[in-house]
């Protein structure tokens, strides 16, 4: 294929409703993480740390993960944690790396009593560690 030809293709589905929709969607998608970011950062101390450990129990439990029928279950609220983390909080030092990250680590931000760990591997995986 020509890269003219390319070119005129890709603009053609941009200016198209499917291309306009597509967008629309990434905006909207990026307004409510940021919405979330900001509620996030927010919360009182102690009401952040029930937050957590709630959404931690929620993804851990055997009923939400079997709703996926072994597909990786959605795990939206880990990734606005880590986002509002990596915003707010501070990047780990090289010993808390050495003990909260790993080979597959490419973000490691501690934010109030948390660890948040972001791992890409085969996808992209959230771990959350209570600092110990």
């Amino acid at each position: 294929m020509d890269i003219e030809q390319f070119k005129k293709d890709c603009d053609a589905w941009i200016n198209s409703d499917k291309g306009k929709t597509y967008f629309e969607d990434l905006e909207r998608k990026e307004n409510r993480r940021e919405r979330w970011i900001n509620k996030i950062s927010r919360i009182k101390y102690n009401d952040f740390i029930i937050l957590v450990d709630k959404i931690i129990q929620k993804y851990s439990s055997n009923e939400y993960r079997n709703r996926f029928n072994e597909c990786e279950p959605h795990e939206t609220l880990f990734y606005y944690l880590y986002d509002c983390a990596s915003n707010y909080g501070r990047e780990a030092t090289e010993v808390e790396f050495s003990k909260y990250g790993n080979m597959f680590t490419c973000g490691l931000f501690f934010y109030r009593g948390y660890f948040f760990n972001r791992m890409n591997g085969q996808g992209t995986v959230i771990h959350i560690t209570k600092e110990t």
